[in-house]
This record gives structure tokens, C-alpha cells and sequence, in this order.
């Protein structure tokens, strides 16, 4: 994964130079997808490519996705890149991993008290008071205060609390972006709670995981 940062005026030709560049590679042996994806603010270009294997990717790309200080023409800054292994179940885990939007939007909600007829979909229990995960629509309800909306995002893939990778990952995937995660995990699952805002550009970035990830 490649994160560009386009000067004023050059967001257009950078997004127009990489669409080029994935159709010029499109066919190219252990190539599965190549594109970019602007952020909702339009001030970065992440370009995501998925291949069969890290040694595809390497055969095609030599020398590609290597940080520097270079300034490329019509960026502001040098670009960063995140190179994505599997997990450590393997490439079969990240082909389970089957992001799931929930259509309703979700709130965090302080309270000294769970109020009657309220099942919060997780509870947290403070030193400073009890913090509550719910549908906004029953914080509303129960008249719970709450400053931020969220949407939720499942994992449908068993990872169990003792897989390792699989949150580092999506999180910092999610974070090159600039969108916020709060992950909530369950014994089964792991939920991700992200902008409401920007829950369509998190799931398309998720979904682009599977099967496998290699490369920038």
C-alpha cells in the first residue's frame, strides 16, 4: 500500500497518473488488483495492489515500495508505504475474513447506569463510570448523552483472542487513511468501530485484504 500526497491543484493528475499505471500492469503474472482510492478529504491517494505472493509482487515491482525522502513531482511529500504480511493463520484467514457492515449507526455512551430495557452491544466498566456501546437509535432512546457516531464493522472471521497480527493490521491500514478504529474483540470476533462518515471507505479497504496481501 502506497499513500500519496498530491499538491493543491494535483490531486486529478495523480489519481489519473495511478489508474495508468494499474491498467498498464493489469495482466501482469500474480497481479490479483491494482488501484487507487482517494480519502474522503481528498488530501491523500492510497494506492492498494494485491498479489498471489510477496516474490510476484517483487519479480514485477523490483525496487517499488522502498521509503525515502523523495518528493515526487506534483506531491508535497514523500510517500509512504505499507508492505501487509497475513496473519498468523495464513493467506487462509484473511480469505475469511468477510468484513461485515451493520446498517445503524452505534454511539459511546458514559452512564452510572445501565438504564432498564438497554442491551448495549458491549459495557465497559470504569474507575470514572460505566461506558456503554449501543445502537444510536436506543442511546436516543434511553436519553444517553454521547459526542461521537460510529459505524460497526464485524470481522467474520474466528481469529480468537489469541490470534496475532490481524488487528495490528487492519488498524493500520485504516489509520494510513485517517480513519479512526476502535476495535471491541469477542471471543469469536472482532468488531471494528470506525467514522460514521467514512464507513463505505472502510469497508472497501478492508474487503481489499482478501485473500492475501503483499506489496505496497
Amino acid at each position: 500500500m502506497a499513500v500519496h500526497y498530491p499538491a493543491d491543484g494535483h490531486l486529478e493528475e495523480r489519481q489519473a497518473s495511478m489508474t495508468r499505471m494499474a491498467a498498464a500492469l493489469a495482466g501482469t503474472a500474480g497481479l490479483l488488483e491494482m488501484g487507487p482510492w482517494v480519502d474522503c478529504a481528498g488530501s491523500r491517494i492510497i494506492g492498494i495492489s494485491r498479489w498471489a505472493s510477496k516474490a510476484a509482487f517483487e519479480a514485477a515491482m523490483p525496487g517499488s515500495g522502498v521509503p525515502g525522502d523523495v518528493i515526487h513531482p506534483g506531491e508535497r511529500q514523500p510517500r509512504e508505504y505499507f508492505h501487509l504480511e497475513p496473519a498468523a493463520d495464513g493467506d487462509s484467514q484473511w480469505r475469511d475474513l468477510a468484513p461485515e457492515l451493520h446498517p445503524e449507526p452505534y454511539a459511546y455512551a458514559v452512564t452510572s447506569e445501565i438504564p432498564k430495557g438497554i442491551v448495549p452491544f458491549a459495557i465497559i466498566r470504569e474507575d470514572e463510570g460505566i461506558t456503554v456501546v449501543l445502537p444510536q437509535p436506543d442511546a436516543d432512546r434511553a436519553g444517553l448523552p454521547y459526542d461521537h457516531v460510529t459505524a460497526r464493522i464485524s470481522l467474520r472471521l474466528t481469529s480468537g483472542l489469541a490470534a496475532v497480527g490481524l488487528t495490528a493490521t487492519v488498524s493500520r491500514l485504516l489509520a494510513a487513511t485517517g480513519i479512526s478504529c476502535n476495535v471491541i474483540a469477542g471471543a469469536a470476533h472482532d468488531h471494528l468501530f470506525t467514522d460514521w462518515d467514512r464507513r463505505a471507505e472502510a469497508l472497501a479497504l478492508l474487503s481489499a485484504l482478501l485473500p492475501a496481501r503483499h506489496g505496497p
